[in-house]
């Protein structure tokens, strides 16, 4: 069924669609993997999102704290050279971008841009194959668009934005191409008081990040952003 799902999760997230599989009251979106589920109010939890996740949807924050303890667990295994379980990987990927898909929240509110952001991060960390990417009808453009929409006043850190923005450099933009994007990574970086790679890397996994997938393309972003920045 890997395959068939991909797919599936593919194609809804490129066109905006909904996806074809577990649409159904008889065919219900499998269960999260126990082994996050479980460990998801750990004191492993991110102390720097306590407050976003109390006011964000429940089943979104679900979904978030789950993503966030398989990224635990990838870097984990990656240190102690051990492999996750094939199904563990499947039953994440899933589990939460079937969720995702099928919610809707307000434009530009929170749970929007947060939905949206998980979404850009699942996919690039289970569909998308390295240097290649599929062209993109829809989703960057309404992403973008969310991200901008969000207003100071609204209760998104800096290094929550600075992830934000980060995930759509890694997984759906051309950044040489969106001046808008360098911009506000910069922004946001000076924000967070991040001055060097090292300072980015550490607010990045406070989030979640796999170093293993994200550290090289993340780097070479940050110095292209800083690289045109001293240009002018």
């Amino acid at each position: 069924m890997l395959i068939p799902r991909r797919c599936d999760l593919s194609i809804a997230f490129h066109n905006g669609s909904k996806p074809v599989f577990f649409r159904q009251p008889l065919e219900p979106v499998p269960k999260y993997p126990e082994t996050l589920l479980r460990a998801c109010s750990d004191e492993n939890a991110s102390h720097d999102n306590i407050d976003m996740l109390r006011d964000m949807d429940h089943d979104l924050a679900t979904a978030w704290r789950v993503m966030r303890r398989f990224c635990l667990l990838v870097n984990l295994g990656t240190q102690i050279q051990r492999l996750i379980y094939p199904k563990i990987i499947l039953g994440t990927m899933t589990a939460v971008m079937y969720r995702l898909l099928n919610m809707g929240f307000v434009t530009g509110s929170v749970d929007d841009v947060i939905r949206l952001g998980l979404l850009a991060f699942c996919h690039h960390i289970f569909l998308q194959w390295q240097d290649i990417r599929l062209p993109y009808y829809r989703f960057p453009t309404e992403y973008r668009d969310s991200i901008l929409a969000v207003k100071p006043s609204q209760r998104l850190s800096p290094p929550v934005m600075l992830w934000l923005l980060m995930t759509g450099a890694i997984s759906l933009y051309d950044v040489s191409d969106e001046g808008w994007l360098r911009a506000a990574l910069r922004e946001y970086a000076e924000g967070c008081q991040v001055k060097s790679w090292k300072e980015m890397q550490d607010t990045l996994k406070s989030i979640m990040w796999v170093a293993l997938l994200d550290d090289q393309p993340g780097r070479q972003i940050y110095n292209l952003v800083y690289q045109d920045k001293d240009k002018k």
